[in-house]
């Protein structure tokens, strides 16, 4: 029957491939201009310190993830969680919520790039959101023709990322001074507020279950490669901490526009060497954009097979096997974003957070359902004790929601951060209403079959 035709995705990732989508994906722009503020509001070791905690959070939720995606390597992992364990409600839930997390990271660096073009031609005068735009059309097109470009793309900017980053941290240890340490600690309010943070800084390893369907490996390295991109990625942001914290003192890196390249400026006495660090960071911006691209629209594409959003999300491109619709809907949000200006990169960073966490704590939730309904499941991956360690991640989480509500610290502020949420929300609850009404026919069993495929279906 033509309503339950399901598309499928071409296994075309390698274990390379996989890891520089994820690791460029979490280490975006983030450590290039956020350091220095985190160091001022937490301290030194109070910023390692809340990167340190939230890290071994991020393994635990990461265990919980790997299991997951390896007994159900499905495009839009978050979606076949949620419906395994509490059904169609729960998944569309989780499902809207993910997206947004990954569209408002992939929208804000546009805003960020505007940032990099004008420490890199101060004095010049010209309207920087164009970048933005332009950037955002650049990745939206090399997706919509292909995921190998993409990917190929990918690997090459996050390697040269990457050694943009060892060059910052070797000039700072080399020619710093631990003298410019400072300060070490300010209150635990700091601390915390950095540990909210920590989820927009740590979020894209979740990207991986989104295309574990298109991976050419074995179940269980899907989970190996995860724990490791969340590990590599806690090390690289405690490191430059400790990098900026030797190469200049505090009241350069406080002053400063963008902090890394600020420092490293002052360290080595040269604008040239605060430019190479502005490249790489541009260089994140791109592999980030890249990578929650790539996330962003195979979870909508997931919702879309599974018709519960309008199906046309859920169709590959016919030649190039890409899922288009959901491309040119994600890359319109992240070319209009940069017209609403630096104000919109704070609000984007907080709620992308929020949604991240809601989330994770709704995965987690999902893991122990399916640990109590499957216990038979196949599970390539086995987090060990892992229902203990999920009680311990529920607990945690729902604390770090509470931080973000009036009745925490507020970090949502009103109107324009939950507005957002409320006007996201309204929009999900609308497409689902249509699709809940135009197909509604569809039976539980083709359901199944749409979400998990003939390989990972029940009976039902």
């Amino acid at each position: 029957m033509e309503r339950i035709e399901r598309e499928s995705f071409q296994r075309v990732l390698g274990r390379t491939d996989v890891l520089a989508l994820a690791i460029g994906t979490i280490i975006g722009w983030g450590w290039v201009a956020l350091t220095g503020t985190w160091i001022g509001v937490a301290g030194v070791f109070g910023s390692v310190f809340a990167f340190l905690a939230g890290g071994i959070l991020f393994v635990l939720i990461g265990n919980i993830y790997a299991e997951l995606s390896a007994a159900l390597p499905l495009a839009g992992g978050e979606i076949a969680f949620a419906y395994r364990a509490l059904g169609y409600h729960f998944a569309l839930f989780v499902g809207w919520a993910i997206t947004f997390a990954y569209i408002g990271v992939a929208a804000w660096e546009g805003i960020a790039i505007t940032s990099a073009m004008g420490y890199l031609l101060p004095g010049v005068s010209f309207p920087w959101f164009i970048v933005g735009v332009l950037g955002a059309v650049a990745i939206s097109t090399l997706n919509y023709f292909g995921t190998r470009p993409a990917i190929i793309f990918q690997v090459i900017i996050t390697s040269a990322m990457m050694l943009t980053g060892f060059l910052f941290l070797f000039t700072s240890v080399s020619f710093g001074s631990i003298s410019n340490m400072g300060p070490y600690f300010t209150n635990g309010s700091g601390v915390i507020i950095v540990l909210l943070i920590v989820p927009s800084m740590l979020i894209g390893f979740d990207i991986i279950p989104q295309f574990a369907e298109e991976m050419n490996i074995p179940p269980k390295q899907i989970g190996n490669i995860l724990i490791f991109s969340i590990v590599l990625c806690t090390i690289w942001y405690i490191f430059i901490i400790l990098g900026i914290s030797f190469a200049a003192p505090f009241e350069v890196r406080n002053a400063g526009l963008v902090p890394v390249a600020d420092s490293i400026s002052f360290c080595l006495n040269s604008q040239t060497f605060g430019n190479i660090i502005i490249f790489g960071g541009i260089l994140g911006i791109f592999s980030s954009w890249n990578g929650f691209m790539v996330a962003a629209t195979r979870i909508i594409f997931a919702m879309g097979r599974a018709k519960m959003i309008a199906p046309i999300f859920g169709k590959l491109h016919p030649k190039y096997k890409t899922p288009s619709a959901s491309i040119l809907l994600v890359g319109f949000i992240c070319s209009i974003s940069p017209l609403f200006g630096q104000k919109a990169l704070i609000w984007l960073v907080n709620v992308s957070s929020f949604e991240a966490v809601l989330s994770y704590l709704s995965v987690s939730i999902a893991f122990v359902v399916i640990r109590k309904k499957e216990p038979d499941l196949d599970r390539p991956y086995f987090f060990r004790f892992g229902k203990p360690f999920a009680y311990c991640v529920i607990i945690s989480l729902v604390i770090l929601l509470a931080m973000y509500s009036p009745l925490g610290l507020g970090l949502l502020k009103w109107p324009h951060e939950w507005l957002i949420i409320i006007v996201w929300a309204l929009v999900g609850v609308g497409m689902a209403f249509y699709s809940k009404m135009k197909y509604s026919e569809i039976t539980d069993a083709e359901r199944e079959l749409l979400i998990f495929g003939e390989k990972y279906s029940r009976n039902v």
